[in-house]
């Protein structure tokens, strides 16, 4: 059976409450089941490379807030 795909979507990737909420779901959701990846709209921080060192997938989307 093929996993779910699971978009988690995000403003920034610098350390904050919402960001700690999508560090703790997409590092949580079993890999055997969920292929998770973590769009980030400006500016990738410290939450994008723990992302990373945790395995998840996660893509920079640069561009202007607006």
């Amino acid at each position: 059976m093929s996993r779910v795909r699971v978009a988690l979507m995000c403003q920034h990737l610098t350390m904050g409450g919402a960001e700690e909420l999508l560090f703790g779901i997409a590092t949580h959701l079993p890999s055997d089941r969920y292929d998770v990846r973590v769009l980030c709209l400006t500016q990738e921080g410290i939450v994008a490379r723990e992302l990373r060192t945790a395995g998840v997938h996660v893509d920079v989307l640069p561009g202007e807030p607006g």
